[in-house]
């Protein structure tokens, strides 16, 4: 069975000419990117996903978290007993690198900041 698609006033158009109607046109929303990882997120107080960046304990948090799913439906739980935090990442030479990389970034971003 084909899935119909609306028309859209979009239909025809170039890439570029989408790009620029939506720029013109479009609703705007400010996301923000992580300067650690890349991933950005929506700086709307009132969006699920509020940005916080003081809600991971250094200490005890888990930062490396291992999950599993049980196939469709089934969602993903944590296994607090494989996830590791920081202080322990920071013992495991399998993560050195991954480590060195935070690192690095977080002087920089330093560096930017100050």
């Amino acid at each position: 069975m084909e899935k119909k698609v609306a028309n859209t006033k979009y239909d025809g158009m170039s890439i570029s000419e989408k790009r620029d109607l939506v720029l013109a046109e479009g609703v705007r929303i400010k996301q923000f990117v992580c300067p650690l990882c890349g991933l950005n997120r929506v700086l709307d107080r009132n969006e699920k996903g509020r940005i916080r960046f003081d809600n991971v304990d250094l200490e005890s948090g888990l930062i490396l978290q291992e999950r599993a799913g049980g196939g469709r439906g089934s969602g993903f739980y944590m296994d607090r007993s494989m996830s590791l935090t920081l202080p322990e990442l920071k013992g495991d030479s399998d993560y050195q690198d991954l480590l060195e990389q935070i690192k690095s970034v977080c002087r920089g971003i330093l560096q930017v900041l100050e």
